[in-house]
């Protein structure tokens, strides 16, 4: 996916949608912004901050999709390419979601 769609994903996030990439040069799934904060409520990934994308960013094993896919009501599927998921409540961007975001950036950068 472009980063230009990435970024309106995330930004057009209402806290119920994950949207996952496939990122074919480390072969792992990637997820950004809010659709990455609302993961770790599934899975525990492997969590970064990304200065390129200005977000947070985490790595999905197949276990972790595996998971998901069995947590999470499925939206859509491009095989080795994207998810879109959607969560059974809505968290949207509150003082939760800035402290990790925040965490992450000091830790990262």
């Amino acid at each position: 996916m472009e980063i230009v769609e990435i970024k309106r994903n995330e930004e057009q996030n209402d806290g119920k949608l994950v949207h996952l990439y496939f990122n074919k040069e480390v072969g792992f799934y990637t997820a950004y912004g809010l659709s990455a904060f609302l993961v770790t409520f599934v899975v525990n990934p492997v969590c970064s901050y990304s200065e390129s994308m200005e977000m947070p960013v985490v790595l999905l094993t197949r276990g972790a999709v595996n998971s998901c896919r069995q947590y999470l009501k499925k939206l859509q599927h491009q095989e080795h390419a994207y998810y879109l998921f959607e969560m059974d409540n809505k968290l949207p961007k509150d003082e939760n979601y800035e402290k990790w975001v925040n965490k992450l950036k000091k830790h990262w950068t």
